[in-house]
């Protein structure tokens, strides 16, 4: 035993080591050795299973040619505070100055960063900050519009062996459709994007089937008397139309929710039920969403809690934020919340085309290859003509209560 090194330790030894590192010990951990580094790949999986909660802040800056970039994690669950320095390598890292970040989901951020080209052409890549990692998409995106502003998410880790990551983006430019797309989840080969119109205050949601290639589109008008308050006091003070908002959360791999509410009153949540094609609303919180934490995307970038009504007392069910806290993931904002992706909407948008990136098996040599997919008005009417018609035919048009 004593001409044994470290490196000969048992994989189930060095794991059960590896789980009670913290983050800061973690990393390094994985430098060690070849074995060790298996050890360190199985303690992702572990990792993004538990209920350990991060925050990730960065920034990257170019100060008169020279670029300067810090990277901290926050374990909000030990309420350690972790340095980790320089983000990435010198030759990568300018990357990073002033690239803004689209999703992120397994554990990568996906960012994507202006070319200083005239056709308004962005570069997309992905950051794994628990590897300090970058997979690189060599070419860039044109937007037809050259100030685009758009949302994006993608399917699985760019490193995936499957070859089967994907990054979708929803660009909106100005034209006669007087719409913009707010959010994004994706699961099961299906898009899902809310889409909302200021001057009518209506928001729809649609699915792109990605491998028919076709939009299913629901006026998210059939949730509201599922929604509405049904207090005295509320209904004379909402007398005219209220205002509803409704946010997408996906958890990878598991499922798609719908989280709606009436300016402030109780949140609801429908889980998308993939056999009966159907919203369902989530009958209690407390079974649904245990050992779990959500955050609110507020001004000042960090999670809070959710405010009654003071003049009506009316108080959400519990104190339900906008999207799921799970470890390996982040929350896009200049502060990084390591939760599943938030769409980041542009109030002078005022509409969208949806663009398919495509990823090769090799992401170190790869290259987008686009498909555009316009959603016309006729389209969303008819979304919009199916609730009027009694929503039989919509995209999840009957809405039950499990």
């Amino acid at each position: 035993m004593a001409n044994n090194s470290w490196s000969d330790l048992s994989l189930p030894i060095l794991n059960l080591i590896a789980e009670r590192l913290s983050y800061h010990d973690y990393v390094r951990f994985g430098a060690v050795c070849k074995t060790w580094q298996r050890a360190f790949l199985d303690g992702v999986q572990f990792r993004r299973e538990n209920n350990s909660t991060w925050l990730m802040e960065y920034g990257c800056f170019d100060i008169r040619g020279e670029i300067f970039s810090i990277l901290e994690l926050s374990d909000l669950g030990t309420n350690q505070n972790y340095c980790l320095g320089h983000l990435v390598t010198q030759q990568v890292k300018e990357l990073f100055v002033d690239a803004k970040p689209c999703a992120s989901r397994f554990g990568w951020l996906l960012l994507s960063r202006k070319l200083e080209v005239e056709d308004g052409s962005r570069l997309f890549f992905f950051y794994n900050p628990f590897q300090n990692k970058v997979v690189e998409l060599s070419s860039p995106l044109s937007f037809r519009n050259k100030v685009p502003q758009h949302i994006a998410t993608f399917t699985a880790s760019p490193t995936t062996s499957r070859g089967d990551c994907a990054v979708f983006v929803v660009s909106k430019r100005y034209n006669h459709v007087y719409v913009k797309a707010k959010e994004l989840a994706y699961m099961n080969g299906t898009l899902f994007c809310t889409f909302h119109s200021k001057s009518s205050n209506t928001t729809l949601l649609g699915a792109f089937n990605v491998a028919l290639g076709a939009w299913d589109m629901m006026n998210c008008s059939v949730l509201e008397n599922k929604i509405r308050c049904t207090r005295r006091k509320c209904s004379k003070l909402h007398q005219v139309m209220p205002r509803n908002y409704y946010h997408l959360i996906d958890v990878p791999c598991s499922e798609v929710y719908l989280f709606a509410r009436q300016e402030f009153h109780d949140w609801h949540a429908f889980e998308y039920i993939w056999s009966a094609n159907k919203w369902l609303e989530v009958e209690s919180f407390e079974k649904t969403f245990e050992n779990r934490a959500l955050f609110h995307h507020c001004l000042n970038k960090y999670a809070d809690y959710i405010d009654g009504d003071l003049e009506t007392n009316c108080k959400p069910a519990c104190d339900i934020l906008t999207s799921f806290a799970s470890s390996n993931c982040f929350l896009m904002t200049s502060v990084i919340q390591l939760v599943p992706e938030v769409g980041i909407m542009d109030e002078h948008a005022d509409a969208d085309d949806i663009q398919i990136l495509s990823l090769p098996s090799q992401p170190s040599v790869s290259c987008f290859v686009v498909v555009e997919e316009d959603m016309t008005r006729k389209e969303r009417e008819r979304g919009s003509g199916r609730e009027r018609d009694g929503g039989e035919d919509g995209l999840g048009a009957g809405v039950e209560k499990r």
